[in-house]
């Protein structure tokens, strides 16, 4: 059994915010969000370490060096010939770490292989969608002033967001070709 929990709604207390004021927002390159989720009506801070990008994979624990150095390539932006064995060990103990620590409390899917309603951690139920080879997720919010006035010059409307990416590692169906995002 799948429990989805990305249409959880949060609405934080702003008292404060004026109503009579036009607010935008808008998807391009520049940012006016922060990875950030929301406590109690309040931003955490995006330096906590939970305010993070999770990424996990079905196979973290069979990857082959090579796989890890192509990894580690592309999340580092260099080339595979420059890639040592501190950033292939770096690729390796964050998927470790994010499928330990999937957050499961701030709304990210997960596979209840007991049935039983409730995320009773890694080693029982599986983080992320069942059948995915590989899936990312994180929150973020635009209760930050300063980013969303400098990205449009408007105050926040108060937006938390969660966002799902993932992809199916099946190489003979169109399904291995395509990833897909949930906000």
């Amino acid at each position: 059994a799948l429990v989805d929990r990305l249409h959880r709604v949060s609405e934080p207390e702003h008292d404060e915010i004026d109503t009579e004021v036009a607010r935008v927002m808008k998807a391009t390159g520049a940012q006016g969000l922060a990875i950030a989720y929301i406590e109690n009506g309040t931003p955490v801070s995006p330096s906590d370490p939970r305010a993070r990008v999770y990424r996990i994979r079905d196979d973290w624990q069979s990857l082959s060096q090579d796989e890890l150095k192509r990894e580690a390539a592309d999340i580092f932006g260099i080339e595979i010939d420059s890639v040592t064995s501190e950033q292939t060990t770096a690729i390796y103990n964050r998927y470790a770490d994010d499928w330990q620590n999937w957050p499961v409390d701030l709304g990210a899917p997960f596979v209840d292989q007991n049935e039983n309603g409730e995320w009773d951690g890694a080693a029982i139920d599986l983080p992320g969608l069942p059948g995915s080879g590989q899936v990312i997720y994180f929150v973020m919010n635009d209760l930050s002033d300063s980013l969303t006035t400098r990205f449009l010059g408007s105050p926040p409307l108060g937006l938390e967001i969660h966002v799902l990416i993932y992809a199916y590692n099946n190489t003979g169906s169109v399904y291995g070709q395509c990833y897909f995002k949930h906000y």
